[in-house]
């Protein structure tokens, strides 16, 4: 069963404040009504949709100045991260989205875990281009370099004995 609900908020989903949309029953009852991020409609919040799409608006141009700025700030800032490695230089563990978040927000950019768009966990050493999507969806990106904490010495290659090919050994004629 579904339900029509006014949001207060903007979704995660990208749903926005001041939509009408509909949702399922356990949703709109067990997270968007309980948070106060939406609620039923009816004659009332008809009439508040008006002054939310309004407030909605005003808040979108305040994220897209935000979000650009923010995207200027970022281009071509190198973050650097130290990793444990072995001695043969993999990594002991990986780089996740939430570590990027923590990293940037030492800098003094604040942004929410949800705008880091990388793969999956970065697992090698070396430079790597970190893709964000901010609010409004305005895309800006940085470079992590990866170091090794120690200095990894390079293998060196085992030298095999070369064998000496046996020579084959010429058939006798068979004895009769």
């Amino acid at each position: 069963m579904q339900h029509q609900v006014l949001l207060l908020e903007d979704l995660p989903s990208g749903a926005r404040k001041g939509e009408i949309i509909k949702v399922k029953a356990g949703y709109a009852r067990n997270f968007l009504l309980p948070k106060k991020k939406a609620t039923y409609v009816d004659k009332r919040t008809v009439r508040m949709q008006e002054r939310l799409k309004a407030e909605r608006e005003k808040q979108a141009a305040e994220d897209l100045k935000q979000s650009k700025k923010m995207a200027d700030d970022l281009e071509g800032k190198v973050l650097s991260h130290v990793a444990k490695v072995d001695p043969d230089g993999h990594m002991y563990g990986s780089v996740s989205a939430g570590d990027l978040v923590d990293m940037l927000s030492g800098e003094g950019f604040i942004i929410e875990r949800r705008f880091v768009r990388i793969g999956g966990p970065i697992r090698t050493l070396g430079k790597h281009t970190i893709p964000l999507v901010l609010k409004e969806g305005v895309t800006a990106e940085f470079t992590l370099e990866v170091k090794p904490d120690k200095v990894i010495k390079p293998k060196k290659e085992e030298k095999k004995p070369v064998e000496e090919e046996a020579a084959p050994e010429e058939e006798k004629p068979a004895e009769e």
